[in-house]
């Protein structure tokens, strides 16, 4: 297998260093490669940043291997490497993705690339790209315009894109980090994801000297070609060592990242501030001695092969005769939509651009922007019932440009190949795995696909027994398990429809429960930080209310209220030598009206009476005097369980909030038929507050929540401090399958005892009844569109037939419905429901106003579709034929503002004589 070395150093720093030793380390590099043949080509590619005129310098290739062209002008590297110099603006940001775009384009299929990226800066992550300054936009606008990099600048805006194109795409690499040794640890963790996601491995220098970082180049390329070193001490080695090895502690759940948003990507990199912040505890940093290269440096991998030859052998091998029905994407068709520039928005992105990566994405992550993109691909397969229905485009040709795959592929005879080698149809070569297939299929039942549902129900069956399998991290993920429950749920309606003869279920029944549960469970975490409403007993925050009870005190001789008297008849402004005389002199009777407040301890939560609210502030919250007094271990969980107040208190019998009354001022007091000042004052009897679950365990314990039967607490997400609880796949593996729907129960008690700020909630049940709702509301399909899988507040019906329950969101019902525009060519595929195929109920046509169903002879164009081209004209809103099928080209055909040869005459025959009027009037 042949092996390319590709050179990537970031001139956009100020830093020369990386500039110096590659000019040192080119001549040895070449030498013993061409003395090994271990690289067939050798290239350098420096990129600057976009401030400076050219972002990017490329070398071309350095042909080494026997098959080059004797006549071929080869570049003279080291030359090229002199001539480099580093950008000196220190403001300028890395152009790195760019980079990567560029070298997918200029590397080769069918041949693995070690790439050694030199770089000190992080990319400019995707939040940072709307700044109207920042270079970022301008990256964006490059790798977004049409054609960029061959295609693959779209796939390298987004960080964890641009990895899985060089993992999984048809070109692929692995990528050897090496990072300066200022490099912070939030920046190096980008790369280290880099890094581990291709197979490489990522370094941090020790020393800028030039010498220094070539030798740290040379050992690593040693160590890739498996050449061993001699043995020395560990003394030596780790005199001797020039670098750290960055590595991941736990890569649990990297497959499951969709994008730099995702929020799965912490904590291997973060686009926010939490690891400049915290810093992550997932990075481990080695000493790069000898032998930690040989253990944990990877060696020479090959590329994924291409199985074309292979897939066209497996369809080869059906005989003609059960070639039909058979499913293909016709390139004629377009799917985009004209008013909406694909560029900006994936979801309008031709599925023929899609890489490798991009589609044995499935295997490793199920999220919705993962599901969109299959999802595409499936309403956009045309499914024929025999050769009749081809079209004329396809069936002349010589030899047949499309790919058909044969539907009877899902027998057992055939292995159960169709789901397998159906993606051969968007990228040549392309053959899924057992588990990916199941999942592709899994989706096409939850779509309700109906060309495809019967070999989607046969792929899912035959699958049936290998999803409780807790050795496969990926299928223990939200997203996997979501579709699963969402597949079932659909083939469960499609029974009841009769849209299907099996009546076996897809997924056990013990499996669906345990789904069901591990489903509820991640979902309720996700839900600690939602808003509640909350009722407790009413809250004095500075509340203007009747004074109540009053004594008077024995040495100012004012009435005070019974809140403030203190000891030996003494009021608590006498017993205070820091009051004023004026504060102090203040006369109050029964008809007075005074400002209530609330102690904030809360095994207290005592009520009383102040005079200088003003004191009070956020930093300084209200206390009463017996609890400023014994201190703050009246705050602690065991005073606050207690629930008893250290000051001297009587309860109100409405509200049942306390009040401040010294035992002795208590000699007329009646305790059954006491009611605070600020119930007679009218005030509400409860207070609504806005708590999180999260909030409600500080007081509480989990148990009310989610329960373990052991007895264990179960540890949840802190959003606050962005702890992460255990995943799927760890408490799976943990508990088992068994372990967990025996011991784990998910709201236990209907109407828990909860308390907030140390007052009880009396609406409990209302809460966990909110919380249960909106975890369904969560889990069920329902409010979800399926074309774009998005959790949408209204969704609409996608045709509104019998037998189609499928839901759209109203931008994708648009999107849809509407792709067909005046003036452009009509695509009779998106007249009907992306989903089982029929068109729309003339009903739900003048809800949605579709203008295209109004077009006069409409009806022609979908009875011609196999023949012939229409479009729709401008003038005359008729469908008018265009072309031939026979004569079309292997891509949509394009037309804007057409008008048909009617129209055209009779323009021409108006402005004639428009103009013959005016000269005779001349």
């Amino acid at each position: 297998m042949e092996h390319d070395l590709l050179f990537i150093v970031d001139a956009s720093t100020y830093r020369s260093c990386y500039l110096r030793s590659l000019t040192a380390s080119l001549p040895e590099i070449i030498s013993f490669s061409t003395q090994t043949r271990c690289f067939t080509r050798i290239g350098v590619l420096a990129c600057y940043g976009y401030n400076c005129d050219n972002v990017l310098e490329w070398s071309g290739w350095l042909n080494k291997g026997e098959q080059r062209h004797s006549q071929e002008k080869q570049p003279d590297l080291v030359a090229f490497a002199k001539r480099l110099r580093a950008n000196r603006n220190t403001e300028s940001k890395s152009a790195i993705k760019t980079a990567l775009a560029k070298a997918c384009e200029v590397m080769r299929s069918n041949t693995k690339t070690l790439i050694l990226l030199y770089t000190d800066k992080c990319p400019i992550p995707n939040v940072h790209y709307p700044g109207k300054f920042c270079s970022g936009s301008m990256e964006k606008a490059a790798l977004l315009a049409p054609e960029s990099y061959s295609r693959y600048g779209f796939a390298c805006i987004d960080w964890v894109s641009a990895c899985n194109t060089l993992r999984d795409g048809p070109k692929q690499a692995q990528v050897f980090t090496i990072l300066h040794k200022f490099v912070e640890e939030a920046n190096a963790a980008w790369y280290i994801y880099l890094s581990t996601r291709t197979d490489g491995a990522c370094v941090q220098l020790r020393s800028d000297l030039k010498g220094d970082i070539a030798k740290v180049i040379v050992d690593l390329l040693l160590s890739w070609m498996e050449v061993e070193k001699g043995p020395s001490s560990v003394k030596e080695a780790q005199e001797d060592c020039l670098a750290d090895l960055l590595r991941y502690i736990s890569v649990t759940e990297i497959d499951s990242i969709e994008n730099e948003q995702d929020k799965s990507t912490f904590p291997y990199f973060d686009t926010g501030k939490w690891i400049y912040l915290y810093g992550n505890e997932n990075i481990s940093k080695v000493r790069l001695t000898t032998d930690v290269m040989k253990e944990y440096v990877p060696k020479k991998t090959a590329p994924m092969p291409d199985l074309a030859e292979e897939i066209t052998s497996i369809i080869n091998s059906v005989p003609d005769t059960e070639m039909y029905p058979c499913a293909f994407l016709d390139p004629t068709l377009d799917f985009s939509h004209k008013w909406h520039d694909y560029a900006h928005d994936g979801t309008n992105r031709p599925v023929s651009h899609m890489t490798r990566s991009e589609l044995l994405q499935i295997g490793r992550s199920c999220n919705p922007g993962v599901l969109r993109r299959f999802g595409a691909i499936l309403t956009r397969m045309t499914v024929i019932s025999s050769a009749r229905e081809i079209p004329d485009h396809i069936s002349s040709a010589d030899p047949d440009p499309v790919v058909k795959i044969p539907l009877v592929l899902i027998k057992e005879k055939y292995n159960r190949q169709f789901w397998k080698v159906l993606l051969h149809t968007v990228e040549p070569g392309t053959k899924l795995p057992a588990r990916s297939a199941a999942l592709l299929a899994a989706l096409s039942l939850r779509m309700g696909i109906v060309p495809l549902m019967k070999v989607a129900e046969q792929e899912m069956l035959a699958f049936k027994d290998k999803w409780n399998d807790p050795s496969i991290p990926q299928t223990w993920t939200l997203g996997c398990l979501t579709l699963l429950i969402g597949s079932d749920e659909a083939h469960q309606k499609q029974q009841e429809m009769s849209l299907t003869d099996n009546r076996s279920r897809i997924l056990h029944p013990t499996d669906r429960t345990l789904f069901d549960r591990l489903v509820t469970f991640k979902r309720l975490e996700q839900r600690t930080c939602v808003q509640l409403r909350a009722r407790v007993r009413r809250i004095a925050d500075k509340t203007i209310a009747p004074v109540g009870p009053l004594v008077t005190c024995r040495e100012c001789q004012y009435p005070q209220s019974v809140t403030l008297m203190g000891s030996n008849g003494k009021c608590g402004l006498c017993l205070d030598s820091y009051v004023d005389k004026e504060r102090k002199n203040m006369y109050t009777d029964a008809t007075s009206t005074a400002i209530w407040v609330e102690c904030s301890s809360r095994s207290c939560r005592a009520q009383y009476v102040v005079h200088n609210p003003n004191g009070l502030r956020m930093s300084r919250p209200a206390k009463c005097y017996y609890c400023r007094s014994q201190g703050s271990q009246d705050n602690s969980p065991d005073h606050v369980k207690q629930d008893e107040s250290p000051a001297p208190t009587v309860q109100c019998t409405l509200c049942l909030n306390r009040i401040i009354w010294p035992e002795e001022y208590r000699a007329s007091f009646k305790e059954w038929d006491f009611i605070c000042p600020l119930c007679t004052s009218g005030y509400e009897l409860t207070t609504t507050l806005e708590v999180t679950p999260q909030e409600l365990f500080t007081e509480n314990k989990f148990s009310w929540f989610i329960q373990d039967a052991n007895g264990l607490e179960v540890c949840l997400q802190n959003g606050s401090n962005f702890y992460r609880s255990e995943s799927i796949f760890q408490i799976i593996t943990r508990l088992g399958s068994e372990g967990f729907l025996s011991r784990i129960r998910l709201f236990p008690s209907p109407e828990p005892e909860l308390r907030y700020h140390g007052k009880p909630i009396h609406n409990s049940k209302q809460l966990v009844s909110t919380l249960q709702k909106l975890v369904a509301d969560d889990k069920t399909s329902d409010n979800k569109c399926s074309l774009c899988f998005d959790q949408c507040g209204k969704v609409y019906p996608a045709c509104g037939r019998d037998g189609c329950p499928q839901r759209m969101c109203f931008t994708c019902v648009e999107r849809w419905h509407k792709c067909n525009s005046a003036g452009c060519v009509i695509n009779t595929e998106m007249l009907g429901c992306p989903f089982c195929r029929r068109y729309p109920t003339p009903r739900l046509l003048a809800k949605y106003g579709m203008l295209i169903h109004s077009v006069k002879d409409i009806g022609k164009a979908v009875r011609d579709k196999r023949k012939f081209i229409y479009a729709w004209c401008l003038e005359c809103a008729t469908a008018k034929v265009v072309m031939e099928r026979s004569c079309m080209p292997e891509k949509p055909l394009e037309l804007t503002g057409w008008i048909c040869d009617e129209c055209l005459l009779e323009i021409f025959r108006k402005s004639s004589v428009d103009v013959s009027t005016v000269i005779e009037d001349t």
